[in-house]
Protein backbone atom coordinates (compact mmCIF):
# COMPACT_ATOMS: atom_id res chain seq x y z
CA UNK A 1 0.00 0.00 0.00
CA UNK A 2 1.51 3.32 -1.02
CA UNK A 3 1.56 6.53 0.98
CA UNK A 4 -1.26 8.12 -1.00
CA UNK A 5 -3.58 5.17 -0.36
CA UNK A 6 -2.78 5.19 3.38
CA UNK A 7 -3.52 8.93 3.49
CA UNK A 8 -6.89 8.42 1.78
CA UNK A 9 -7.93 5.60 4.15
CA UNK A 10 -6.86 7.67 7.17
CA UNK A 11 -8.85 10.71 6.03
CA UNK A 12 -11.85 8.54 5.17
CA UNK A 13 -11.77 7.02 8.65
CA UNK A 14 -11.63 10.46 10.26
CA UNK A 15 -14.54 11.58 8.09
CA UNK A 16 -16.68 8.64 9.21
CA UNK A 17 -15.75 9.24 12.84
CA UNK A 18 -16.71 12.91 12.50
CA UNK A 19 -20.13 11.88 11.19
CA UNK A 20 -20.66 9.52 14.12
CA UNK A 21 -19.62 12.17 16.63
CA UNK A 22 -21.89 14.70 14.92
CA UNK A 23 -24.88 12.34 15.16
CA UNK A 24 -24.10 11.64 18.82
CA UNK A 25 -23.90 15.37 19.47
CA UNK A 26 -27.31 15.86 17.88
CA UNK A 27 -28.75 13.01 19.92
CA UNK A 28 -27.42 14.30 23.23
CA UNK A 29 -28.35 17.90 22.48
CA UNK A 30 -31.90 16.70 21.79
CA UNK A 31 -31.98 14.69 25.01
CA UNK A 32 -30.82 17.54 27.20
CA UNK A 33 -32.51 20.47 25.44
CA UNK A 34 -35.48 20.16 27.82
CA UNK A 35 -35.30 21.33 31.42
CA UNK A 36 -34.96 18.66 34.10
CA UNK A 37 -37.38 20.72 36.20
CA UNK A 38 -40.28 19.95 33.84
CA UNK A 39 -42.12 17.00 32.35
CA UNK A 40 -45.32 16.70 30.33
CA UNK A 41 -47.56 14.08 28.80
CA UNK A 42 -50.39 14.48 26.31
CA UNK A 43 -53.43 12.21 26.22
CA UNK A 44 -55.51 12.14 23.04
CA UNK A 45 -57.82 9.54 21.42
CA UNK A 46 -56.38 7.48 18.58
CA UNK A 47 -59.41 8.06 16.35
CA UNK A 48 -61.20 11.27 17.32
CA UNK A 49 -64.29 12.58 15.60
CA UNK A 50 -63.60 14.43 12.34
CA UNK A 51 -66.25 17.04 13.17
CA UNK A 52 -64.97 20.40 14.39
CA UNK A 53 -68.12 20.96 16.47
CA UNK A 54 -67.39 17.78 18.44
CA UNK A 55 -64.02 19.20 19.44
CA UNK A 56 -65.76 22.39 20.59
CA UNK A 57 -68.50 20.55 22.50
CA UNK A 58 -66.12 18.14 24.20
CA UNK A 59 -63.36 20.01 26.05
CA UNK A 60 -62.17 16.70 27.48
CA UNK A 61 -61.28 15.29 24.07
CA UNK A 62 -57.64 15.58 25.13
CA UNK A 63 -55.61 16.48 28.20
CA UNK A 64 -52.13 17.65 29.14
CA UNK A 65 -50.31 16.48 32.26
CA UNK A 66 -47.76 19.11 33.24
CA UNK A 67 -45.27 18.81 36.10
CA UNK A 68 -42.96 21.49 37.49
CA UNK A 69 -40.39 20.14 39.94
CA UNK A 70 -38.68 23.42 40.78
CA UNK A 71 -39.42 25.71 43.72
CA UNK A 72 -38.85 29.20 42.30
CA UNK A 73 -41.59 31.30 40.65
CA UNK A 74 -41.72 30.71 36.92
CA UNK A 75 -43.51 32.18 33.92
CA UNK A 76 -44.21 30.13 30.82
CA UNK A 77 -46.62 29.51 27.94
CA UNK A 78 -47.84 26.58 25.86
CA UNK A 79 -47.18 26.24 22.15
CA UNK A 80 -49.54 23.91 20.27
CA UNK A 81 -48.58 22.48 16.87
CA UNK A 82 -50.77 20.15 14.80
CA UNK A 83 -49.13 18.57 11.77
CA UNK A 84 -51.24 16.79 9.15
CA UNK A 85 -50.02 14.44 6.45
CA UNK A 86 -50.51 16.30 3.18
CA UNK A 87 -50.64 19.73 4.86
CA UNK A 88 -47.41 19.84 6.87
CA UNK A 89 -47.42 21.99 10.01
CA UNK A 90 -51.06 22.92 9.56
CA UNK A 91 -52.06 24.63 12.84
CA UNK A 92 -49.84 26.50 15.27
CA UNK A 93 -50.75 28.65 18.24
CA UNK A 94 -49.55 29.80 21.64
CA UNK A 95 -51.33 30.63 24.86
CA UNK A 96 -51.03 33.69 27.03
CA UNK A 97 -48.23 33.67 29.59
CA UNK A 98 -48.89 31.70 32.74
CA UNK A 99 -47.21 31.70 36.13
CA UNK A 100 -46.50 29.33 38.98
CA UNK A 101 -45.77 31.40 42.09
CA UNK A 102 -43.98 28.45 43.64
CA UNK A 103 -43.32 24.77 43.12
CA UNK A 104 -43.44 21.88 42.85
CA UNK A 105 -46.67 21.97 40.84
CA UNK A 106 -48.66 19.33 38.93
CA UNK A 107 -51.70 19.96 36.76
CA UNK A 108 -53.98 18.08 34.41
CA UNK A 109 -55.31 20.52 31.83
CA UNK A 110 -58.03 19.92 29.27
CA UNK A 111 -57.71 21.35 25.78
CA UNK A 112 -60.31 23.91 26.83
CA UNK A 113 -57.88 25.09 29.54
CA UNK A 114 -55.20 25.85 26.96
CA UNK A 115 -57.43 27.27 24.21
CA UNK A 116 -56.59 30.91 25.06
CA UNK A 117 -54.38 31.15 21.98
CA UNK A 118 -52.67 34.50 21.70
CA UNK A 119 -51.67 34.02 18.08
CA UNK A 120 -52.66 31.32 15.64
CA UNK A 121 -51.59 30.36 12.15
CA UNK A 122 -53.53 27.84 10.08
CA UNK A 123 -52.98 26.39 6.64
CA UNK A 124 -55.32 28.33 4.31
CA UNK A 125 -56.35 25.25 2.35
CA UNK A 126 -57.20 23.43 5.57
CA UNK A 127 -59.10 26.42 6.96
CA UNK A 128 -61.23 26.64 3.81
CA UNK A 129 -61.99 22.92 3.94
CA UNK A 130 -63.01 22.96 7.61
CA UNK A 131 -65.24 26.02 7.11
CA UNK A 132 -66.94 24.44 4.09
CA UNK A 133 -67.44 20.93 5.46
CA UNK A 134 -67.33 21.36 9.23
CA UNK A 135 -64.82 18.54 9.59
CA UNK A 136 -61.11 17.83 9.46
CA UNK A 137 -59.77 15.80 6.53
CA UNK A 138 -59.08 12.08 6.68
CA UNK A 139 -55.36 11.81 7.37
CA UNK A 140 -52.62 11.03 9.88
CA UNK A 141 -52.05 13.72 12.51
CA UNK A 142 -49.40 14.62 15.07
CA UNK A 143 -50.12 17.02 17.90
CA UNK A 144 -47.28 18.51 19.96
CA UNK A 145 -47.52 20.78 23.00
CA UNK A 146 -44.34 22.61 23.91
CA UNK A 147 -43.99 24.32 27.26
CA UNK A 148 -41.70 27.34 26.87
CA UNK A 149 -40.25 29.97 29.17
CA UNK A 150 -41.22 33.55 28.30
CA UNK A 151 -37.84 33.95 26.57
CA UNK A 152 -38.74 31.05 24.24
CA UNK A 153 -36.56 28.41 25.93
CA UNK A 154 -38.05 24.93 25.58
CA UNK A 155 -38.91 23.54 29.01
CA UNK A 156 -40.69 20.33 28.02
CA UNK A 157 -42.28 18.83 24.92
CA UNK A 158 -44.85 16.09 24.40
CA UNK A 159 -46.29 14.71 21.16
CA UNK A 160 -48.74 12.02 20.09
CA UNK A 161 -50.09 10.67 16.81
CA UNK A 162 -53.71 10.09 15.89
CA UNK A 163 -55.78 9.37 12.79
CA UNK A 164 -59.02 10.84 11.53
CA UNK A 165 -61.25 8.59 9.45
CA UNK A 166 -64.80 9.10 8.21
CA UNK A 167 -67.68 6.64 8.76
CA UNK A 168 -68.29 4.12 6.00
CA UNK A 169 -70.81 5.24 3.37
CA UNK A 170 -74.23 3.58 3.04
CA UNK A 171 -74.10 -0.02 1.82
CA UNK A 172 -76.90 -1.16 -0.49
CA UNK A 173 -78.97 -4.17 0.58
CA UNK A 174 -82.07 -4.50 -1.61
CA UNK A 175 -82.89 -4.85 -4.50
CA UNK A 176 -80.02 -7.28 -4.99
CA UNK A 177 -77.17 -6.42 -7.33
CA UNK A 178 -78.15 -7.60 -10.86
CA UNK A 179 -81.42 -8.85 -9.41
CA UNK A 180 -84.84 -8.98 -11.05
CA UNK A 181 -87.83 -7.45 -9.26
CA UNK A 182 -91.39 -8.30 -10.15
CA UNK A 183 -93.37 -5.72 -8.18
CA UNK A 184 -94.11 -2.20 -9.38
CA UNK A 185 -93.50 -0.66 -5.95
CA UNK A 186 -90.22 -2.24 -4.79
CA UNK A 187 -88.59 -1.45 -1.45
CA UNK A 188 -85.10 0.04 -1.46
CA UNK A 189 -83.00 -0.69 1.62
CA UNK A 190 -79.43 0.27 2.60
CA UNK A 191 -77.33 0.13 5.74
CA UNK A 192 -77.49 3.39 7.72
CA UNK A 193 -74.46 5.46 8.64
CA UNK A 194 -73.00 4.56 12.03
CA UNK A 195 -70.80 6.68 14.30
CA UNK A 196 -71.84 9.87 12.58
CA UNK A 197 -72.04 12.89 14.88
CA UNK A 198 -74.62 14.73 12.82
CA UNK A 199 -78.02 15.02 14.49
CA UNK A 200 -79.94 14.38 11.28
CA UNK A 201 -78.73 12.30 8.36
CA UNK A 202 -80.19 12.79 4.90
CA UNK A 203 -80.05 9.95 2.41
CA UNK A 204 -80.30 10.93 -1.25
CA UNK A 205 -81.67 8.08 -3.35
CA UNK A 206 -81.06 8.28 -7.10
CA UNK A 207 -82.37 5.88 -9.78
CA UNK A 208 -81.53 6.08 -13.48
CA UNK A 209 -82.42 4.05 -16.56
CA UNK A 210 -79.63 2.10 -18.25
CA UNK A 211 -80.07 2.47 -21.98
CA UNK A 212 -79.01 -0.11 -24.57
CA UNK A 213 -75.25 -0.11 -25.02
CA UNK A 214 -74.62 1.84 -21.81
CA UNK A 215 -72.57 0.68 -18.88
CA UNK A 216 -73.96 1.17 -15.39
CA UNK A 217 -71.50 3.96 -14.58
CA UNK A 218 -71.98 5.70 -17.92
CA UNK A 219 -75.73 5.73 -17.30
CA UNK A 220 -75.19 7.50 -13.97
CA UNK A 221 -72.94 10.08 -15.60
CA UNK A 222 -75.11 10.81 -18.65
CA UNK A 223 -78.78 10.10 -17.92
CA UNK A 224 -81.30 12.17 -16.03
CA UNK A 225 -82.66 10.32 -13.01
CA UNK A 226 -86.17 8.92 -13.10
CA UNK A 227 -86.28 9.34 -9.34
CA UNK A 228 -84.46 11.50 -6.79
CA UNK A 229 -85.63 11.40 -3.20
CA UNK A 230 -84.27 12.82 0.05
CA UNK A 231 -85.01 10.57 3.00
CA UNK A 232 -84.48 11.96 6.49
CA UNK A 233 -82.95 9.62 9.09
CA UNK A 234 -84.31 6.46 7.46
CA UNK A 235 -82.64 3.74 5.44
CA UNK A 236 -85.76 2.50 3.60
CA UNK A 237 -87.73 3.88 0.67
CA UNK A 238 -90.87 2.23 -0.73
CA UNK A 239 -91.50 3.11 -4.36
CA UNK A 240 -94.78 5.03 -4.60
CA UNK A 241 -97.63 4.80 -7.07
CA UNK A 242 -97.05 8.39 -8.22
CA UNK A 243 -93.31 7.82 -8.77
CA UNK A 244 -92.10 7.39 -12.33
CA UNK A 245 -93.46 3.95 -13.38
CA UNK A 246 -90.88 1.23 -13.93
CA UNK A 247 -90.86 -0.21 -17.45
CA UNK A 248 -91.08 -3.88 -18.27
CA UNK A 249 -87.69 -5.55 -18.88
CA UNK A 250 -85.89 -2.26 -18.29
CA UNK A 251 -82.56 -2.17 -16.42
CA UNK A 252 -81.98 0.51 -13.77
CA UNK A 253 -79.12 1.68 -11.59
CA UNK A 254 -79.43 3.06 -8.07
CA UNK A 255 -77.23 4.73 -5.50
CA UNK A 256 -77.53 6.45 -2.11
CA UNK A 257 -75.54 9.39 -0.74
CA UNK A 258 -75.48 10.42 2.94
CA UNK A 259 -75.19 14.12 3.89
CA UNK A 260 -75.98 16.46 6.75
CA UNK A 261 -78.76 19.05 6.61
CA UNK A 262 -76.49 21.40 4.66
CA UNK A 263 -75.77 18.85 1.95
CA UNK A 264 -72.22 18.16 3.17
CA UNK A 265 -71.20 14.48 2.80
CA UNK A 266 -70.74 12.82 6.19
CA UNK A 267 -68.99 9.60 5.16
CA UNK A 268 -66.03 8.43 3.14
CA UNK A 269 -66.29 8.36 -0.68
CA UNK A 270 -68.12 11.70 -0.43
CA UNK A 271 -70.96 9.86 1.27
CA UNK A 272 -71.74 7.75 -1.82
CA UNK A 273 -72.64 4.09 -1.71
CA UNK A 274 -71.67 1.72 -4.48
CA UNK A 275 -73.92 1.69 -7.60
CA UNK A 276 -76.11 -1.37 -8.10
CA UNK A 277 -78.19 -2.54 -11.03
CA UNK A 278 -81.58 -4.25 -11.15
CA UNK A 279 -84.15 -5.13 -13.83
CA UNK A 280 -87.90 -4.76 -13.60
CA UNK A 281 -89.57 -7.84 -15.08
CA UNK A 282 -93.12 -8.54 -13.89
CA UNK A 283 -94.47 -11.51 -15.88
CA UNK A 284 -98.03 -10.44 -15.03
CA UNK A 285 -97.64 -6.85 -16.20
CA UNK A 286 -98.68 -7.73 -19.74
CA UNK A 287 -101.32 -10.25 -20.84
CA UNK A 288 -100.05 -12.88 -23.27
CA UNK A 289 -101.94 -14.05 -26.38
CA UNK A 290 -102.51 -17.43 -24.69
CA UNK A 291 -104.21 -15.67 -21.80
CA UNK A 292 -106.61 -13.87 -24.12
CA UNK A 293 -107.62 -17.01 -26.02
Amino acid sequence: MNKKERHFIKNDGISKMQKVLFLLLLTFSSMFSQSSNWSSFISFPNNPSPYFTDWERNPNIGSLNINYFGTAPVQFYFEVIISIEGYGEAIKGRTDNREYLSGPMAEILTFNDISDWQSTTINKELEKLVLQTGKFPESNYTICINTRAVNGELLTETCTDFEITFPNPPQLISPDEDGVIEIAQPTFIWNPIVNASEGLIYYHLKIVEILDGQTLYRAFEANLPILEKEIENDNVYIYKLDDFPLEQNQAYGWQVQATNNEGVPIASNNGYSEIWQFTYGNPNSELSIDTLM
